[in-house]
């Protein structure tokens, strides 16, 4: 598991900034997909079918999964 995070990590380090310039997308995270492996998540506002094809499934073995999480707002801390 500590492989795929590290992996994980190293992918959305080099991609991140080229993925968040796509239209619809809101953020780039780490965390469980597919099959109950870690991967990246790509959370877009909506369309997530359209975005998708923007994306590869794998990268280096990493999955990368894209999910409609609606608008994102930030709230204040306490």
């Amino acid at each position: 598991m500590r492989g795929q995070i590290e992996k994980a990590l190293e992918i959305k380090r080099y991609r991140e900034k080229k993925w968040l310039a796509i239209p619809g997308v809101t953020a780039i995270g780490i965390g469980v997909v597919g099959d109950n492996h870690m991967g990246i998540i790509v959370s877009v506002e909506e369309n997530a079918d359209e975005i998708s094809k923007k994306f590869p499934n794998y990268i280096k073995g990493i999955m990368i999964e894209v999910r409609e999480t609606g608008k994102l707002k930030a709230t204040e801390g306490s």
